[in-house]
């Protein structure tokens, strides 16, 4: 199994999570710096600081999916409605229109997701007619 630079792993022997920072090579074979992502001091690191640093063999890492948060995803939301609804209402100009009608795509887009995949939307901040908000 090939691990690539900046992928998230975890060290089996303590379960920490983090990111391969560097791969280089020696006499047993390929070494990867795995970078935690949790701060703070850790007695077990093999380069011990605010980031505890891990070397490692490429048998005691394993590949890792990173998932957003439930909770992400509602800030992410919630921040394109607040860029979007930053645009003066009554500027008509082509470039301001367009703007909003990218907003409009983008949060018309996550709303039909969130709908197909039967989401509370009201949960997500966008139980409200976009095209009234928004064109």
């Amino acid at each position: 199994m090939k691990f690539k630079l900046w992928e998230h792993v975890k060290v089996k022997k303590n379960g920490v999570i983090g990111e391969i920072i560097d791969i280089s090579e020696n006499i047993y074979g390929k070494v990867y710096i795995v970078e935690s992502d949790t701060k703070g001091e850790r007695d077990d690191a093999d380069y011990p600081g605010e980031w505890p640093l891990y070397d490692c063999q490429e048998d005691e890492i394993e590949r890792i999916e990173i998932a957003l948060s439930v909770n992400t995803i509602k800030y992410i939301i919630s921040r394109v409605i607040d860029n979007a609804n930053d645009d003066d209402l009554q500027d008509r100009s082509e470039f301001t229109m367009g703007r909003r009608l990218a907003y409009y795509e983008i949060l018309d887009t996550i709303k039909n997701e969130l709908i197909v995949h039967e989401q509370d939307l009201k949960e997500y901040g966008l139980d409200f007619n976009l095209e009234d908000r928004f064109l």
